[in-house]
């Protein structure tokens, strides 16, 4: 291959890898909206508006803690958790890849 072949090769590498990273971190802000709905971790609920402000807050922040251990969010934490290892996976070699071409 000449410098021209391979310049070409690592320019459309690094744009692939780019466009992983970005849909990469769409789909985990996706993700993350997605887990805050399910788990009401956000909203007050019924019969709270009583409780004090941290009050309140323990409680969104324990709704938000079932989401890692819940056997009903399973999907969603393999889906976050394999986007966070593709972003990753896709910088590193997106990394590599400009350090490696230069």
């Amino acid at each position: 291959m000449t410098g021209e072949e391979h310049s070409l090769v690592v320019q459309i590498a690094l744009r692939i890898l780019m466009a992983i990273i970005s849909l990469g971190v769409l789909s985990g802000i996706i993700t993350i909206a997605v887990v805050l709905w399910r788990t009401e971790s956000l909203v007050v609920l019924p019969g709270e508006e009583s409780l004090s402000r941290w009050e309140r807050k323990a409680r969104q922040s324990n709704r938000f803690n079932a989401f890692f251990l819940e056997t009903r969010f399973r999907r969603l934490r393999l889906a976050m958790f394999g986007t966070v290892a593709l972003c990753v996976a896709s910088l590193a070699l997106l990394i590599l890849i400009n350090g490696v071409s230069r």
